[in-house]
């Protein structure tokens, strides 16, 4: 792991498991936590990483090398980075057959 920013070892590995798509009470069983203690520990990290959602939090915590190592790697675009694409999007059919 890269950079934490302020994370407790419990937040990082709470995110980390966000990351890797778990969700709450996945990561309560795997960390013999309660449900509660788990969003807790997520409102906090929320709070130190400048996070108001989930998604917010997976893409923080890619930024900052959160994942385990056997995850695969992928690439996060966002809207002003996406790649330009020249064919295969939009189009002009009609969704709904049609006609009379």
């Amino acid at each position: 792991m890269t950079s934490t920013q302020g994370l407790t070892p419990r937040q990082s590995e709470i995110i980390t498991m966000i990351v890797a798509g778990q969700d709450n009470k996945a990561i309560a069983r795997s960390c013999s936590l309660s449900s509660n203690s788990v969003k807790a520990h997520i409102r906090a990290a929320y709070r130190t990483m400048g996070v108001c959602s989930r998604t917010q939090a997976v893409l923080w915590g890619v930024d900052h090398g959160l994942r385990s190592s056997s995850q695969p790697r992928f690439t996060v675009f966002r809207d002003d980075e996406a790649p330009a694409t020249s064919e295969g999007m939009g189009g002009g059919g009609s969704a709904g057959g049609g006609g009379g």
